[in-house]
């Protein structure tokens, strides 16, 4: 495990901070219904401070993010989304996990499933963070962050050709995903193809030290086994 303390230093897994499907409300627009993600009808009035703590979760301000939650009165999915992203963020991972579970039968599973591996991944419990990046895929393809993730793991675990697939998936899906060209690129550096991973530093624009750090990570690289247990 010390290769994936490593290279969890140099190219962190991508996690996005909370979904942005449903649609902010300012408070000078006029008022009318807005819609959660899963499309459930709410009132102009909470779809602001959904908006709001959506904001607050973004600036890292998850204590006030979770204040703000507690002072709604709604336990609508996309509250309870939020609630869970929110309690992860501040390690509270068993009541985040209780929030998603209860979200894996419904519309937002996939993001539930996503939430899930991403405790796990915090857990050093790779083998079942992968399992749910897997289950979160099937249900929501074209989240960039989560097939990062999931290449992320496959590179740790030695299946680069999987891993690639993933990281070239979130950069055609974001093409400014720092997170998955890092990745990539250690990939690259990883499989000896050097012009491809020069003109990858060259489009971000990435220092000559900074590949120094990871020519030193890919010389010490060693594949990890992701023990794979039902929870």
């Amino acid at each position: 495990m010390k290769f994936l303390g490593l290279i969890l230093a140099l190219s962190l897994a991508g996690c996005s901070g909370t979904p942005e499907m449903f649609s902010a409300v300012s408070e000078q627009q006029t008022v009318e219904p807005s819609r959660g993600l899963c499309g459930e009808q709410i009132s102009a009035e909470l779809g602001v401070k959904l908006s709001l703590i959506r904001q607050q979760q973004q600036q890292g301000q998850y204590y006030a993010a979770l204040a703000s939650l507690d002072a709604l009165p709604t336990k609508s999915p996309t509250y309870q989304l939020l609630r869970a992203d929110t309690l992860r963020a501040l390690g509270r991972f068993d009541e985040a996990r209780t929030q998603y579970q209860g979200l894996t039968g419904g519309c937002l599973a996939g993001r539930a499933w996503y939430g899930l591996g991403r405790i796990h991944l915090h857990k050093s419990e790779l083998g079942q963070a992968l399992a749910r990046f897997q289950q979160a895929l099937t249900q929501i393809p074209m989240e960039a962050d989560l097939h990062n993730d999931a290449g992320f793991l496959l590179l740790a675990s030695g299946q680069d050709n999987v891993a690639r697939t993933h990281f070239l998936t979130a950069l055609e899906l974001n093409n400014q995903h720092r997170q998955a060209a890092r990745n990539l690129w250690f990939l690259l550096l990883k499989g000896g193809e050097v012009s491809a991973a020069q003109s990858l530093q060259q489009r971000f624009d990435w220092s000559d030290q900074e590949q120094q750090r990871f020519s030193i990570a890919v010389a010490h690289f060693k594949p990890t086994t992701l023990d794979v247990s039902d929870e």
